[in-house]
């Protein structure tokens, strides 16, 4: 009598599958974000005042906590914080099932958009409402996105 063994459910085994799991979602999820915010990064840098640049910190815009906190320390510092954040999201968006992926992705667009809207006002004096029907544009451009069909997404060995 031989006895087979269950299918291994090694870590590493695991790990195989979500990644060709991956690779077999569509780019343009990760793209998207990914691009929004070196848009909302490049935005925010070229907003800066020029006695930030003369070299007073303490002069930066940035209405977000976490990348002020690096803003305030060195651009430097600043864009390497959003490449991290950007991989980090980038990854998730990989790993994370297809329809909550497009989910987080579409937010991450939807608020990129938002910070970016607020420079706006700043460079253009764009009227409140003006910034808003920009905005719910965009964004309702990016939803209309995710009404393509997509391959399905099933995990198979």
């Amino acid at each position: 009598m031989t006895i087979t063994p269950p299918q291994s459910r090694s870590p590493l085994t695991l790990w195989k599958r979500l990644l060709r799991a991956a690779e077999q979602r569509p780019l343009w999820i990760v793209l998207g974000p990914v691009c929004f915010i070196a848009t909302d990064m490049t935005v925010t840098l070229l907003g800066q005042p020029a006695d930030y640049w003369a070299g007073d910190r303490a002069a930066a815009i940035e209405a977000n906590p976490i990348p002020r906190l690096a803003l305030v320390q060195h651009p430097a510092l600043f864009v390497l914080h959003v490449v991290c954040a950007a991989t980090l999201l980038a990854t998730a968006l990989r790993l994370l099932p297809a329809e909550f992926a497009k989910r987080v992705s579409l937010f991450a667009m939807g608020a990129s958009t938002v910070a970016i809207s607020t420079w706006f006002r700043m460079w253009w004096s764009i009227d409140g409402l003006i910034k808003t029907a920009v905005v719910l544009i965009l964004i309702g451009l990016i939803a209309a996105a995710w009404r393509r069909p997509e391959p399905s997404q099933a995990i198979t060995d």
